[in-house]
């Protein structure tokens, strides 16, 4: 579904973030208890979710403007990720980079908003797949 085809300079990207996710989780780990060093390490796991989320929805465009032939299930998971995946990012990432002033519970809210458009438009695209295998064969 996403162009499996990498540009040289993104190539360390994955690495870099994974590193600096083990390193987080050991110090988030190490310092649970203590609660002002805590909140710091928590307030940056947020951030690094968040951003996540984004650099999905990012892909997700890129693959869906891309000139080249592409699934419809791109443009479908596009719309789901940046319903589902794009309100909680935004929300993690601003209550990261506040402190918490902005409560995650929030996203509770949009939990089955992914699934929900994810599905719609699973759906759809096999309807008017066999739609289209209907049409010919009548044809």
């Amino acid at each position: 579904m996403l162009p499996s085809d990498r540009s040289t300079r993104l190539a360390p990207l994955p690495m870099l973030a994974w590193s600096l996710a083990l390193g987080l989780a050991i110090t988030y780990q190490m310092l649970l208890s203590l609660p002002g060093p805590y909140s710091v390490v928590h307030g940056a796991c947020e951030m690094l979710i968040g951003v996540a989320g984004f650099g999905l929805v990012t892909r997700l465009v890129v693959a869906f403007v891309t000139p080249e032939p592409h699934d419809r299930l791109v443009g479908v998971a596009l719309w789901a990720a940046a319903a589902g995946l794009g309100m909680p990012a935004l929300v993690l990432t601003l209550s990261g980079s506040t402190g918490g002033a902005l409560p995650v519970n929030v996203m509770s809210a949009t939990a089955f908003v992914f699934p929900l458009v994810f599905g719609a438009g699973l759906i759809r695209s096999v309807l008017a797949r066999s739609s289209v295998v209907t049409a010919a064969s009548r044809a």
